[in-house]
């Protein structure tokens, strides 16, 4: 086995190509398409504006791809710039020898630019994919949710690991009746003088995204491991998102005019890019275009919610929150989805776990993010 560092346009599609390597026998793996991810490691993404990025490529004795890594310094993270943490995400391996080789490179590399912790996955940050999955292995991957073969946990506890975190996804069956306590809270907020609402205007969609990311960096700025987006960062995940974007399921609310809440849900499109191999040329494009618009998707995930900050921990806050995810479900309902996914949670964000469960949600997936001392302490 060898570890190669990213250099080439080669060693990028090799990096891309090992989950296709791994997760070719697993029929419910659903692959990112190669295009998306060539892009997501490519110069338009504004988060290698602010961070040290290093990829490593792992090769068995035929000297074909069985793994990879991703290590990351984000200068933007204040707190693990604070406490000299690093990062690590993308971790996929054919066997233990191989997670445990790219680990001990990623720590290497870590300790070499000066940092003393080591955490992740984050892929890369909390804004991507973050955890290893740790729980759900009987589940295909859902919309922007990643997925691990069961052994990497074992070998990272192994390798002297501690659970750092916990992130939590529910599933919440949108065709059962709104339940009556939730209920009662629409009722609540519908009442209010000064409440309206209303869902993002596609004509206005900068507009009504800068409003969106406003609350979510204003709701999450307390939350653990929580590092706000910038204004590149939100004009690009917007053009990525735009074109699965359904107004009527992404909606803000305003209090006396002011932005108070929001929700975006989108349809869980790996439904439709199952089986298409990740390849959407020349003919994978037209499929996905058929199944998004053939009934092949019958569930939604939660992306972002979240009430201004000013409301945290007031009645108004959890009536907003119910009343636009009713919102929502009556929209998911209309398009004969039968489930809505909330993720992820942090497992210790007591308020927003016992409200989702209040909706019916049961856990169907845990994700895990793990962190550990490195170098001289």
């Amino acid at each position: 086995m060898r570890i190669k560092a990213v250099e080439t346009k080669k060693d990028l599609a090799d990096f891309v190509r090992v989950p296709h390597v791994l997760y070719d026998n697993i029929d419910h793996y659903v692959f990112r398409p190669d295009i998306e991810m060539k892009a997501h490691f490519g110069p338009k993404n504004p988060f290698f504006n602010h961070a040290d990025v290093r990829l490593f490529v792992a090769y068995d004795f035929h000297d074909r791809p069985s793994g990879r890594i991703a290590v990351h310094i984000d200068h933007h993270n204040k707190q693990a710039i604070a406490t000299k943490t690093g990062h690590f995400g993308f971790l996929e391996g054919q066997d233990s020898q191989t997670i445990q080789a790219l680990m001990k490179r990623a720590e290497t590399h870590l300790t070499e630019k000066g940092m003393r912790r080591i955490a992740g996955p984050y892929s890369f940050s909390t804004n991507d994919e973050s955890g290893l999955l740790v729980d759900g292995f009987e589940h295909p991957p859902r919309l922007m949710m990643n997925y691990a073969k069961p052994f990497y946990k074992d070998v990272l506890v192994d390798d002297g690991f501690e659970k750092a975190k916990d992130l939590l996804a529910y599933d919440v069956d949108a065709t059962r009746d709104f339940p009556r306590a939730a209920s009662y809270m629409v009722k609540q907020a519908a009442a209010m003088d000064g409440l309206s609402e209303r869902p993002v205007r596609m004509t206005h969609f900068r507009d009504d995204l800068d409003i969106i990311m406003t609350l979510f960096n204003d709701a999450w700025s307390d939350n653990w491991g929580f590092v706000p987006m910038d204004d590149e960062e939100i004009g690009h995940m917007g053009a990525s998102l735009r074109p699965i974007i359904v107004p009527d399921m992404a909606r803000i609310a305003f209090v006396d005019g002011e932005p108070a809440a929001m929700i975006v849900a989108l349809p869980d499109v790996n439904q439709a890019l199952h089986g298409l191999d990740g390849k959407l040329f020349p003919f994978g494009f037209l499929k996905l275009l058929m199944r998004l618009k053939g009934g092949h998707i019958n569930t939604a995930r939660v992306l972002l919610m979240g009430t201004a900050k000013k409301y945290k921990g007031t009645a108004l806050s959890a009536a907003l929150s119910a009343y636009l995810v009713q919102r929502v479900q009556d929209e998911v309902i209309k398009r004969g989805y039968t489930t809505l996914e909330m993720s992820w949670i942090l497992e210790d964000n007591t308020a927003m776990c016992r409200m989702i469960e209040m909706f019916g949600g049961r856990i169907s997936r845990r994700y895990r993010l793990y962190e550990k001392q490195i170098g001289v302490q």
